[in-house]
């Protein structure tokens, strides 16, 4: 009797306790929602981050609680379902108790700061965690490639300016960084001066890059009239001096009037767009990279058509081949090399913008690195080519990106100096020079 009591007691106590799991398995935030809130931290916190906790709240949303010298604090992260066919929902509100709900464009900030993050403990696994838990490496690596392509178009372009000065006056033109620098902060004022009109962000865009090409063909006719035209018959190394403090001209003439902080602009076409879709990992991009890579390509295209099929081209060919020759058939050498910078300019104020479009900031300092690191793809693609400079500066890209996936960014740009000089002792005239001529 007392069994069979038992027994039938057991069947409500089953569904009671069943009741207490789901309940509290309810309470527990889901585990990538907690990542993703707690990756939030690191940029609300003051001090030294102690302990850590999460808990649900209303709406599904997740509070993370932290412990900082002065006290305890919190951030509440709210998501939405994921959209486009993305399996991952997305954070759509941030309040912490210091700074109440943020702001639209706050959020927008939190975003891009997250993403560039990449070294924050836990934003990525690591390779010995992606050794051992089966993660889907084909996927990572075509992410990796994919993440690469923005920033191979602005190596390509500055490479594509470099191949063009050096066959025509045989000199390396160092100010390239500094005049894509110029084209990056001129299409942020244009930018923000044509949104406050009340037009779009890509309207804004669109004429933040009719500005940047400009200035940068502008630049470049000022680097050949002011520089290369006076020093055409001095030293070699005379004229690569003198490019090195143009470079320092438009560097801290820049820091003077626009000051030495970093000039922000919002970025359009955020849309996500998943590519391969699978349980543990989304292969994704942006329509703005796809646009900015298809716009890179059609310029790439332009100036090689430019040099190789049209009567401009037809000089340029002829002056770097041999201009004495040239001049004895009729055509202005001195024309022609103006013509020349004023591409390679543009080329440079078009990789300005693509930086601006692709990660919205600019500021006077970030020409220095650029210019070396486009030099270097210019070098290892081949100097005699434009595109072989365009495949040299994807594969510096590519290195770069891969290198910080599987590496960490610390040691990225000794990797790419590093193939420099392996280029430079082993293949001098560019990994890609037998293969593409222009």
């Amino acid at each position: 009797m007392t069994g069979r009591r038992l027994g039938a007691l057991n069947v409500p106590a089953a569904i009671f306790v069943g009741l207490l799991a789901g309940i509290a398995a309810g309470c527990a935030p889901r585990p990538d929602h907690a990542r993703l809130c707690g990756l939030t931290v690191g940029a609300f916190a003051r001090g030294e981050i102690g302990a850590m906790r999460s808990e649900t709240v209303e709406d599904g949303g997740v509070r993370v609680y932290w412990e900082e010298p002065d006290g305890g604090h919190w951030v509440e992260c709210g998501f939405a379902e994921g959209q486009g066919g993305s399996r991952r929902d997305r954070m759509d509100r941030v309040a912490t108790d210091r700074d109440g709900w943020l702001t639209p464009m706050e959020l927008f900030w939190l975003d891009r700061w997250m993403r560039l993050r990449v070294d924050i403990a836990g934003s990525a696994p690591r390779p010995a965690e992606r050794a051992s838990s089966g993660f889907p490496h084909a996927l990572y690596l075509f992410q990796q490639i994919l993440n690469a392509l923005t920033l191979g178009c602005v190596y390509a372009l500055l490479a594509n300016g470099y191949a063009l000065i050096h066959r025509i006056v045989g000199r390396f033109n160092l100010a390239f960084g500094d005049m894509a620098m110029v084209g990056a902060v001129v299409t942020v004022i244009a930018t923000v001066a044509v949104g406050t009109a009340g037009l779009a962000i890509l309207p804004s865009l669109a004429a933040g890059l009719a500005v940047a090409v400009v200035a940068g063909a502008a630049a470049g006719l000022a680097c050949e009239g002011l520089i290369f035209r006076p020093l055409r018959r001095s030293a070699p190394q005379i004229p690569l001096i003198a490019s090195i403090g143009l470079a320092l001209v438009l560097a801290e003439g820049v820091r003077l009037l626009q000051g030495a902080g970093d000039l922000w602009v919002q970025a359009g076409l955020s849309q996500v767009v998943t590519l391969v879709g699978a349980e543990a990992f989304d292969v994704s991009t942006t329509m703005r990279q796809l646009v900015l890579v298809a716009g890179t390509a059609v310029a790439v295209v332009g100036v090689v058509l430019i040099v190789g099929a049209t009567r401009f081209g037809l000089r340029y060919r002829a002056v770097s081949q041999d201009p004495e020759a040239a001049a004895l058939m009729g055509i202005d050498g001195g024309r022609v090399r103006y013509g020349a910078f004023m591409l390679a300019g543009a080329c440079a104020g078009l990789a300005g913008f693509v930086v601006v479009a692709q990660y919205g900031v600019a500021n006077f300092s970030m020409g220095l690195m650029l210019g070396f690191k486009a030099l270097t793809a210019a070098v290892a693609g081949g100097l005699g080519s434009v595109a072989g400079a365009t495949v040299g500066g994807f594969m510096i890209a590519m290195l770069e990106t891969l290198w910080s996936a599987y590496f960490g960014s610390a040691y990225k740009d000794v990797a790419v100096f590093a193939l420099l000089c392996l280029v430079l002792m082993v293949r001098p005239q560019g990994v890609a020079a037998p293969v593409v001529r222009t």
